[in-house]
């Protein structure tokens, strides 16, 4: 006989319907717990930040125990002097950048200019240089770049400037890192011989000069900004302020390259 809904007795699933609400609830607040107590996979906070200019951040190391601004990686295959020549590519400000008011596109032309003139001559004193592929002949890319720490990031072409700022004191609290990139490859085949990179790079703060027109600050109620004072007024970035961060650029990136060269 069917039962009804005035039958007294009750099933072995009566009760059940409420039961498994419950459990996943119970279970809901287990995962929150796990996932307070660290369970989860911890997201670090200090990841490597870089540019994309070099195509292998993954090899590089320290260039010595603790310094961690000129990091290093060198093919060990290649014998060494095995290139008696180098291949010099011109200069690069990666990304890309657009000028403003105060990195002018002059000062950064300058940049790019006085680079190549600088890396043809720390080459050209321990190496032949060639103007085209060819065999025993080492290609060698430089590049100015910025790391972007701020939140929105910047417009790439935004990027560049703001380091230059930054690494010059000239602006301060940007959240904006300046490198300089290197990579060696065969000019005939691409393949990677070795990179450097040295993070972090800065310079004295640009000083503002004294303004000859100022009131005296001997005047009551009247002060004026000491002329080491670094500039954060905006002023215009002088190309002759660059050349500290091109001879820091540059100084170690010989010596990575060098065991490639034959003497």
């Amino acid at each position: 006989m069917p039962r009804t809904s005035s039958d007294s007795g009750s099933s072995p699933d009566d009760g059940a319907a409420p039961l498994f609400p419950a459990m996943g609830a119970m279970l809901a607040a287990l995962l929150a717990l796990l996932l307070a107590s660290g369970c989860a996979p911890e997201k670090t906070v200090d990841e490597p930040r870089f540019s994309g200019f070099l195509r292998d951040y993954s090899r590089l190391a320290p260039a010595q125990p603790g310094d961690s601004e000129l990091r290093r990686w060198l093919d060990p295959s290649p014998a060494p002097g095995r290139y008696d020549a180098v291949l010099l590519d011109p200069v690069a400000l990666f990304p890309e950048p657009k000028e403003n008011a105060q990195v002018s596109r002059d000062t950064l032309r300058a940049l790019r200019d006085d680079g190549d003139t600088e890396l043809h001559a720390l080459f050209s004193r321990f190496s032949r240089v060639a103007r085209q592929p060819g065999p025993r002949t080492l290609r060698v890319r430089i590049a100015f770049a910025a790391l972007d720490g701020a939140t929105p990031p910047r417009a790439p072409w935004d990027l560049l400037p703001a380091a230059l700022l930054a690494a010059t004191g000239t602006i301060a609290g940007a959240e904006v890192e300046l490198s300089c990139e290197m990579e060696l490859v065969d000019s005939q085949t691409d393949a990677l011989l070795g990179q450097a990179l040295r993070r972090d790079l800065k310079t004295a703060p640009v000083v503002s000069s004294p303004d000859v027109s100022a009131p005296d600050a001997s005047t009551p109620g009247v002060s004026t900004r000491d002329a080491s004072t670094p500039n954060t007024s905006g002023a215009a970035l002088s190309p002759q302020s660059l050349r500290p961060l091109l001879d820091a650029c540059l100084r170690d990136f010989a010596d990575t390259a060098a065991p490639a060269l034959a003497p």
